[in-house]
């Protein structure tokens, strides 16, 4: 009620491209800087055993091709957004009258212009699976080879593992968006909202490795 719901706006196609791609165009020669030559210069390359394509091959298809996303873009940007709502921007103030946790938000980014909710949505659910437990502990990375190809391949992992209750809390995040009242409001008239969740993660994961 005193965020995303002050305002929208209704959009065109897409804004996943005017969101998320330039963002790791920019970005990604520091992937190209401190990770091996291999990760990053293939054209495919093998991840815990699952074969991806370069991401700046997806990034070039999204500038070229922006509406092939029409079926996952929003109808609508809302302000004002955050911008960056990973756990470490939501302080636990206390408890209300009926013993509900209360919270301030703080260190907003996107609050300039109209957004997309899906946007601080994926960054929060990106919060829990991969940016918390990897500034705290680390991740190891090991190559190994493919007998008979010459794909890059390559194993991730959070360095002693994904924290229990952020798994958990993670494998609830989508039912809980559905089941809340403002969130569900919001977002009725947006139907690719949940899949544009999971590739915002998959976004985020790649503009800040």
């Amino acid at each position: 009620r005193h965020g995303w719901g002050l305002d929208s706006t209704p959009v065109h196609s897409g804004q996943i491209c005017e969101i998320h791609a330039s963002r790791l165009d920019r970005r990604f020669w520091l992937l190209e800087k401190h990770l091996p030559a291999e990760y990053t210069s293939a054209e495919r390359i093998v991840i815990n055993g699952r074969l991806c394509r370069h991401p700046l091959e997806i990034v070039r298809l999204l500038m070229r091709q922006p509406t092939v996303t029409w079926r996952l873009d929003p109808t609508y940007l809302h302000f004002p957004a955050h911008g960056d709502l990973n756990t470490r921007n939501v302080l636990i103030t206390g408890t209300d009258q009926q013993r509900r946790p209360t919270f301030r938000i703080i260190d907003p980014r996107g609050s300039l212009h109209y957004w997309d909710v899906a946007y601080d949505l994926a960054k929060l659910l990106f919060s829990l699976t991969v940016w918390d437990a990897g500034l705290r502990e680390g991740f190891d990375i090991s190559s190994y080879s493919r007998r008979g190809r010459s794909t890059p391949s390559v194993t991730v992992a959070h360095r002693g593992g994904l924290y229990p209750s952020y798994r958990g809390a993670a494998d609830k995040l989508i039912e809980f968006f559905e089941g809340h009242d403002e969130i569900a409001r919001l977002v009725q008239m947006d139907l690719g909202w949940k899949g544009r969740v999971l590739l915002g993660h998959a976004f985020h994961l790649l503009a800040e490795a």
